[in-house]
């Protein structure tokens, strides 16, 4: 008797430790909501981090139950880690972040090990799709954006003498590889390739060689930081005649800030927008109130992506939802009326294509 009453004790406290975990993963019974954010908020990429901030603070601002913590990528892996590692000690029911393809790779075997989501409007790379049941995006994939730059240069400009001169990271190389591909089923030979570190470069040498291969166009796929220096090199080289093209990572007010407002032959391809839609027309409206400027395209994905995260903790009771509820769930859209999350945790979406026009970038296509 002894025995059975010490058993049926043990049992009894047991079984109640497992109902109190349990009933502190409902939402109902939690005093804070926490989500974490991993962005660069700090050095090359800060631009992408302010965005990232601006738009969780416009839908999440107010809202008490909520609590976001921030942490500083820098766009390096090694500080991603340590971020999310950070961020773990909280419990966050959602992780927003990163914005870099390199570092939301890394952080993939943690996402997939703590069960955590990780939400990105920033990371292209095509090696996140399938990566894991956790990562979702409300960006296309770098395989869309090469196809679209390489069309444009070729289809539309009619540009046939091109060279390719990248980034030497996750997104840089991905991207190059899309565009010549697409370059080479169109029948346009690529003539001359070359890829530079990041902060390790030295653009002159590379760019000096234009003009004896009587090069039309180049594709520069990398941070804006750098396609600002390789612009800012190419003007002093009188290279004003050829036409450059950057992926997204290149769309940045800090473009001009930096290589000089009287650049007016670089395009770079960014994420659509439907200027029309009633979500695209409410953004602005909060947005423009709150900041009292002008938004771009990386804060009006942030934005998406935070009424996102917040439609669906407002909606699930468990952290344990959160995935059924991404993937069966409708939510309002910048491209259409309503946006849906595919098997892979990706999106049906396209890209279009920017100028940078006296300062300041103007849609194309």
């Amino acid at each position: 008797m002894k025995r059975l009453l010490i058993l049926s004790l043990g049992l009894t406290l047991f079984f109640s430790g497992c109902d109190k975990n349990s009933s502190s993963n409902k939402i109902d019974n939690l005093s804070k909501i926490n989500i974490g954010v991993i962005a660069p908020l700090t050095g090359e990429g800060a631009t992408y981090g302010k965005s990232m901030q601006r738009g969780m603070e416009l839908v999440f601002n107010g809202k008490e139950r909520y609590k976001i913590s921030y942490e500083d990528s820098k766009l390096s892996v090694k500080e991603g880690l340590n971020a999310y590692k950070k961020l773990s000690n909280e419990n966050p029911y959602i992780i927003y972040g990163a914005a870099s393809s390199g570092v939301s790779l890394g952080l993939i075997s943690l996402a997939n090990k703590s069960k955590t989501v990780l939400f990105s409007s920033i990371s292209t790379s095509d090696k996140l799709l399938n990566s894991s049941k956790y990562f979702l995006r409300n960006v296309p994939t770098n395989n869309i954006q090469g196809q679209t730059a390489a069309k444009f240069l070729i289809n539309t400009l009619k540009l046939k003498k091109i060279a390719i001169y990248n980034e030497n990271d996750e997104y840089g190389v991905n991207l190059a590889t899309s565009f010549k591909k697409t370059a080479n089923d169109l029948g346009v030979k690529i003539l001359l390739e070359n890829s530079y570190d990041a902060n390790k470069n030295d653009f002159k040498t590379f760019l000096s060689k234009m003009k004896s291969y009587e090069i039309e166009a180049i594709f520069i796929p990398g941070n804006y930081e750098e396609t600002a220096q390789i612009l800012k090199y190419a003007k002093e080289l009188s290279l004003s005649n050829i036409v450059f093209m950057g992926g997204d990572g290149s769309y940045s007010p800090k473009i001009s800030e930096i290589a000089g407002k009287n650049i007016n032959n670089f395009y770079c391809t960014i994420m659509g927008i439907d200027k029309t839609l009633p979500f695209y027309k409410n953004f602005i409206k909060e947005f423009k109130a709150k900041y009292n400027v002008e938004p771009d395209t990386y804060d009006a994905y942030a934005y998406e992506a935070a009424k996102i995260i917040f439609k669906t903790l407002e909606n699930i009771k468990t952290k344990d939802e959160i995935i059924k509820y991404l993937y069966s769930n409708s939510f309002n859209s910048l491209t259409s009326s309503k946006l849906n999350f595919k098997e892979d945790g990706d999106i049906s979406r396209e890209y279009g294509v920017t100028k940078l026009t006296n300062g300041d970038f103007k849609s194309v296509q």
